[in-house]
């Protein structure tokens, strides 16, 4: 079984800092801060079930990964048209209505991040020939749009969940 180091992991952290788009990009108004989590299953004082999340160091073919990306308006100015675009990495596969972000719109590309869409709108080309609906395996690309500006040294959080191939 191959096995996923955190230097891998890194790697895959490194490519979801990515461009935001738009106004707050000419101004350098935003900080973009990528992790790599797993979620694991433990017991809290009361013996109780509880899921806690640690950094991803080590994972296997069929684990899942949360990525977050923390994204803070570092300037004294408000940040309008704030678009957050992660790619996929090719190690993993999109986990299906994983993709949130509060206050945000969120669409998916499957041609390497050209065009986004919504889920129902995506469409590919298969192995016979014919058009028919992108699998979430097909993603390539998320984008969040912010709905409205993000006040000066206001942050929020964006995530997905994605599956070790």
């Amino acid at each position: 079984m191959k096995r996923i180091t955190l230097m891998t992991l890194c790697s895959m952290v490194l490519l979801l800092s990515v461009p935001v788009t738009g106004f707050a990009q000419e101004k350098g108004h935003i900080e973009l801060k990528s992790i790599a989590e797993i979620e694991l299953e433990t017991t809290d004082d009361k013996g109780e079930r509880v899921w806690v999340r640690s950094p991803a160091e080590k994972a296997f073919p069929g684990d899942e990964i949360i990525f977050t990306t923390t994204y803070t308006n570092i300037s004294e100015e408000r940040a309008d048209n704030v678009a957050i675009t992660n790619p996929i990495p090719e190690q993993i596969t999109y986990r299906a209505d994983s993709a949130e972000g509060q206050g945000a719109v969120v669409t998916f590309s499957v041609d390497g991040g050209r065009t986004f869409d919504k889920p129902e709108n995506l469409r590919v080309t298969g192995e016979d020939g014919r058009e028919r609906p992108a699998r979430p395996s097909e993603y390539t690309h998320i984008r969040w749009l912010l709905q409205g500006a993000l006040p000066p040294g206001r942050e929020g959080t964006v995530s997905f969940r994605g599956i070790i191939k």
